[in-house]
């Protein structure tokens, strides 16, 4: 059974550290597998220990301190601020409902308006070729207005 442990390890670490080799040691040292192993690993862990001072330094005090507050005030303002976000909600959903309640009462009105549009739209393509491309191009903008307003919507939900 070998030996996990050299009795001169103690001894070869402490001259490595000292830079004070004895030439009995030196010639141990160079034939002995376990004190090369044990000087590495040393060697090894000063260079570990000296890299985790320089990576863990905090920063200045002052420095933390000021980041401190600023969360703070900043913790402090969106307290402030909530009850107008609250209020900017709920204007929301009664100008939608508003709007949507509207719509429903005037839907005769909306309706027949949309008839004599609709009329005056088909006499107008059968005067000119081009009212049907002004029709088309009225129905993207409309289209795509529409998606707007719903995403305007969607966003102003969507800031919590």
């Amino acid at each position: 059974m070998k030996s996990t442990v050299c009795i001169h390890e103690k001894s070869v670490l402490e001259a490595a550290s000292s830079g004070q080799w004895s030439e009995p040691l030196r010639d141990h040292f160079a034939g002995c597998a376990l004190c090369q192993e044990g000087l590495q690993v040393a060697n090894w862990m000063r260079e570990f220990a000296a890299a985790a001072d320089q990576a863990h330094q905090l920063p200045d005090p002052r420095l933390i301190w000021l980041k401190t507050r600023l969360a703070q005030r900043q913790v402090a303002a969106a307290q402030v601020l909530r009850p107008l976000e609250v209020f900017h909600h709920v204007t929301y959903v009664v100008v939608s409902v508003l709007l949507v309640a509207c719509l429903v009462m005037k839907w005769s009105s909306i309706e027949a308006w949309l008839t004599h549009l609709n009329a005056s739209w088909v006499a107008l393509s059968g005067a000119s070729g081009l009212a049907s491309l002004f029709v088309l191009l009225a129905g993207l903008t409309l289209g795509l207005l529409s998606f707007a307003a719903i995403f305007a919507v969607c966003a102003a939900f969507a800031k919590e």
